[in-house]
């Protein structure tokens, strides 16, 4: 990365000599490359053949050439930014005829579309250096991260259905409860009902014994009918 920092602040350096020349030098040598163009120059160079993953994020060396790629488009949106702050929007037009091989899409921006340009460049450098982005790479590159992180899914799935196991079982337990309440509860008003009947020929026998008289049983069998 020291190597890499060194080429970024001399390329930064030579564009701000640029800049203080009045304009930003485009035609820098062919450096302005498609991102896997620089990639596959690089691979091209070191003379290996290397598989499809080479090109992508999984790849340290390609991830460090996306990553250099886009401090250098940051510091040359900077610069550009920069010089239409001095210059203002109105000149764009002649500061861009300097340039023989601008690339057409700049030729319309003004500062605060530049400004956004490069808001998404550091959107981009952060999601590439960020800590998300190296913790997945670490999955897919170590296979002991990777059969950690199986064996915490593993214990997660089986702490889960060990879970809805219990909840399995206390939710039967909670219906054969009802079930049985509700069965207690239908016997009881059997019970109650019968205990009654018995009560109403008692206290009618009793009567008769005394002439006809109105006799009420007082006592423990009343509470079956507060209970119920």
């Amino acid at each position: 990365m020291t190597g890499e920092g060194e080429a970024i602040e001399g390329d930064v350096g030579a564009g701000s000599s640029a800049a203080q020349g009045g304009a930003i030098d485009w035609n820098d040598g062919g450096n302005a490359t498609v991102l896997d163009e620089v990639a596959t120059e690089v691979d091209m160079e070191e003379g290996e053949e290397r598989d499809e993953d080479s090109f992508t994020l999984a790849d340290a060396s390609s991830r460090e050439v996306y990553l250099h790629e886009l401090i250098e488009l940051d510091a040359f949106l900077g610069q550009r930014v920069a010089e239409l702050s001095r210059s203002g929007d109105s000149e764009i037009g002649l500061v861009l005829q300097q340039w023989s091989e601008r690339p057409s899409c700049m030729s319309r921006l003004d500062r605060s579309q530049v400004d956004k340009l490069r808001d998404n460049v550091r959107g981009c450098t952060r999601a590439l250096n960020g800590a998300e982005t190296r913790r997945l790479l670490a999955l897919q590159r170590e296979k002991r991260v990777v059969a950690r992180a199986a064996r915490d899914v593993v214990e997660k799935k089986h702490a889960a259905e060990r879970m809805h196991a219990a909840i399995d079982v206390v939710r039967r337990r909670k219906e054969g409860a009802t079930a049985e309440l509700k069965e207690v509860a239908e016997e009881w008003a059997v019970v109650e009902k019968e205990t009654a009947a018995v009560k109403r020929r008692t206290e009618k026998a009793l009567g008769g014994l005394y002439r006809g008289r109105r006799v009420v049983i007082m006592g423990e069998i009343n509470q079956v009918f507060a209970m119920g």
